[in-house]
């Protein structure tokens, strides 16, 4: 947890799924699901995941330019939520350029193909940055590195 952004570990199908940063502005509760004997945890702990430990390297919290140009650099692509405008949507990349108001990702689309030009997002309007998920991945896989 930093200043401004916190890392969670989201666990779907019993499986840790890579890393969602939040704002940590936006975090207005937060509460305890389950407990050492749950299923998750107990499926976790079995298979050497809990306790959950940190992504690696150690990301910037204090920003988000530096948080997704570092995200980017370890795990190849980001995904970036801009959830007050298209709340069920998210566009993966990586990060091509950091401006002071805005970062420029270039993406890659659902069936694994880079897109020509990069997609600009303003900084504000960004509220989640997920990476290392299996999606993202799986997408990085069949794209390949950005020539």
């Amino acid at each position: 947890m930093g200043t401004e952004w916190t890392v969670l570990a989201p666990c779907t199908d019993l499986r840790l799924d890579g890393w969602e940063a939040v704002r940590t502005a936006d975090v207005t509760k937060v509460r305890p699901r389950g407990d050492e004997d749950c299923l998750s945890v107990r499926v976790l702990r079995r298979r050497g995941r809990w306790p959950v430990r940190a992504p690696g390297p150690a990301l910037p919290l204090d920003g988000l330019p530096a948080l997704a140009r570092a995200a980017s650099r370890a795990f190849g692509l980001v995904s970036l939520h801009v959830e007050r405008h298209a709340p069920d949507a998210c566009w993966i990349g990586e990060v091509a350029e950091v401006r002071p108001k805005s970062l420029r990702l270039r993406e890659v689309d659902p069936e694994a193909r880079w897109q020509s030009a990069p997609s600009k997002y303003p900084l504000r309007d960004v509220t989640r940055v997920g990476f290392g998920g299996r999606y993202e991945r799986t997408l990085l896989e069949f794209a390949g590195p950005h020539r």
